[in-house]
C-alpha cells in the first residue's frame, strides 16, 4: 500500500514569527527573508508573500532561477541572489531586476555589459568573506579594487540613465499639460474655440446660399431645356465629363482637419455648382447664336415633303426602323430613313436651305445615285436611289428647289426615294419633320398606312 506524505505550512505562524523578529531589529535596519530551496521545501512564493506582508523588506534566493520564479509569481520586492552566477545568466539577472552577489571582476563586468545591452542598471551586492571561507572577498585591497569596478560603470550606461530620467520627466510634464489643457482652457484656447465656432457658422451660411443658388440654377436649366431650346428645336447641351465629380484627391489636404466633413461637403457643393454654371454659360452662348440666326435656322431645318404628295403611291411609306429586316439582303440592317414609292423621274426637292455636301453617281454603299445636303445647325438630309442628280458639291440650294429625280439605282428593286434626316450625326425619323404642313387627321392616316417593309420592292 502506497503512502502519501505531506507537510502543512501555517502561513499565519510565519507572519507572526517575521513580525516578532522585525520588532527586535534596531531602527533603520532592513529585514531580509531567505526563501532559497523553495523556502526550504515550504513553497517559495507563498512563504515569500507571507514574509513581505509581515514586514520583511527584501528576499534572498540561492540562484537566479529562484528569483525569476518569484518575479513570475508577481513579487516586486528586492530579491538578492546569494550564489555566484555564470556569465551567461547575467542578462536574466538584469532583465528580472535581481540584486546579484558579486565577489570577482569577471562577474561584475558581465553584469555591467548586460545592463548596458538592456539599457538598465545592474544592481549588485559586494560579498565579503566573514570567515567561513566560502565565497566573498577576503582582503581590503581586493574589496577596494572590486568597488572601483562597480563605481566606474560604463559612461554610456550612466548617460543613458540620465537621458531616460529626463525623457520620463518630459513625458510626465507633457501629460500633465495635456490633462490641464483638457480640463482647463487657456485664453488662447478660448480664442481658438470661438474662431472655430464662427467658422462653422460661416460654413453653414455658405451652404444655405449654395443651396439657394442651386435652386435658382435648376430653374434656369429647366427653362433652358424645355422652353428656350424648344423654340429653336434643338437638343440639350451635353459636355463630356461635366457631371463627373472631381476626384477625392482634390480635397485630400482638408482630410486631417477636425471639420473635414463640413469643409469637404461645402467645397463639393461649390464645385458642382460651378460645373452647372459652366454648362449653362455654354448653352446660353449657343442659344444666343441661334437667336441671331433664327431666320436662317427656320429656313434651313428640313420641313417639307421631298416629293409631291400627289406622286406618292397610295400614301404608303416604308417606315423608319433601326431593326428592319432588309428585303433584298435578307438580314437585319437599320433602315435609317423612309421610302417614298413613286414613279421614276419624280422631282426631288431640297427640304430646307442647305449646301450640297455630296452629289454622287457611284454605288455609295447601296444608295446608288445620292445627294447629301448640309443644312447646318446640326441637320443633314440624304436622298438616295436617284435616277438623275441635278446639283454639284458645294452648291447652295433653297428649300423647294429641285435637286434630283427619283429612280431605282443601288440596292433597290423598284422606283422610290429613300429619304433620311440626320441630326447631330444620328438618324431621326423624317416623318416628324414634314408633318408641319399636314392636318392632324392627315398625319394619323399617314401613320396608319405606314408599314415596316420599304418601297425597295415596288
Amino acid at each position: 500500500m502506497q503512502r502519501y506524505h505531506f507537510c502543512e505550512i501555517d502561513l499565519a505562524a510565519i507572519r507572526h514569527n517575521v513580525g516578532v523578529m522585525k520588532s527586535h531589529i534596531a531602527g533603520g535596519a532592513r529585514f531580509l527573508a531567505v526563501v532559497k530551496a523553495d523556502a526550504y521545501g515550504h513553497g517559495a512564493a507563498p512563504v515569500a508573500k507571507a514574509a513581505l506582508e509581515a514586514g520583511a523588506d527584501m528576499l534572498a534566493v540561492a540562484i537566479p532561477e529562484e528569483g525569476i520564479e518569484l518575479r513570475e509569481a508577481g513579487i516586486a520586492a528586492p530579491i538578492l541572489v546569494l550564489g555566484g552566477i555564470e556569465e551567461s545568466a547575467a542578462e536574466a539577472v538584469v532583465q528580472n531586476d535581481l540584486t546579484q552577489v558579486v565577489f570577482d571582476e569577471r562577474r561584475i563586468r558581465a553584469l555591467a555589459q548586460a545592463g548596458q545591452k538592456l539599457g538598465r542598471c545592474a544592481e549588485v551586492h559586494l560579498k565579503l568573506d566573514t570567515g567561513m571561507n566560502r565565497i566573498g572577498v577576503r582582503t581590503a585591497e581586493e574589496a577596494q579594487a572590486l568597488t572601483r569596478d562597480v563605481v566606474s560603470a560604463p559612461f554610456r550606461l550612466r548617460t543613458y540613465r540620465l537621458i531616460r530620467k529626463i525623457l520620463i520627466g518630459f513625458i510626465l510634464v507633457s501629460i500633465a499639460n495635456v490633462l490641464f489643457s483638457y480640463f482647463f482652457y487657456t485664453p488662447k484656447m478660448y480664442r481658438i474655440i470661438r474662431d472655430n465656432r464662427d467658422l462653422v457658422i460661416k460654413y453653414r451660411i455658405l451652404q444655405d446660399r449654395i443651396r439657394t443658388s442651386q435652386r435658382r440654377v435648376d430653374e434656369i436649366r429647366h427653362r433652358d431645356n424645355y422652353v428656350y431650346r424648344s423654340l429653336f428645336s434643338t437638343d440639350t447641351v451635353s459636355i463630356d465629363g461635366v457631371w463627373q465629380p472631381y476626384p477625392d484627391t482634390k480635397y485630400a489636404p482638408m482630410a486631417g482637419d477636425d471639420f473635414a466633413p463640413l469643409m469637404v461637403g461645402t467645397w463639393k457643393q461649390l464645385d458642382a455648382l460651378a460645373r452647372i454654371l459652366y454648362l449653362e454659360s455654354v448653352s446660353f452662348d449657343e442659344l444666343q447664336a441661334f437667336a441671331r440666326d433664327k431666320e436662317k435656322m427656320s429656313s434651313a431645318i428640313p420641313a417639307i415633303w421631298p416629293i409631291d404628295r400627289s406622286a406618292l403611291h397610295n400614301d404608303h411609306i416604308g417606315a423608319f426602323n433601326l431593326r428592319r429586316m432588309h428585303p433584298v439582303l435578307g438580314y437585319i440592317r437599320p433602315h435609317k430613313g423612309i421610302d417614298l414609292g413613286c414613279d421614276r423621274g419624280t422631282p426631288v426637292y431640297a427640304t430646307g436651305d442647305a449646301v450640297v455636301e455630296v452629289a454622287s453617281s457611284g454605288g455609295n454603299g447601296g444608295y446608288g445615285h445620292m445627294v447629301l445636303l448640309n443644312h447646318e445647325f446640326g441637320y443633314k438630309t440624304r436622298y438616295a436611289h436617284l435616277s438623275k442628280v441635278l446639283v454639284q458639291p458645294g452648291e447652295r440650294v433653297a428649300r423647294g428647289q429641285v435637286i434630283a429625280e427619283t429612280g431605282n439605282t443601288g440596292i433597290s428593286s423598284g422606283p422610290h426615294l429613300h429619304y433620311e434626316v440626320i441630326h447631330k450625326g444620328m438618324p431621326v425619323n423624317p416623318i416628324n419633320y414634314f408633318n408641319r404642313n399636314m392636318t392632324a387627321a392627315e398625319y394619323d392616316a399617314l401613320m396608319e398606312n405606314m408599314r415596316d417593309t420599304n418601297f425597295e420592292k415596288l
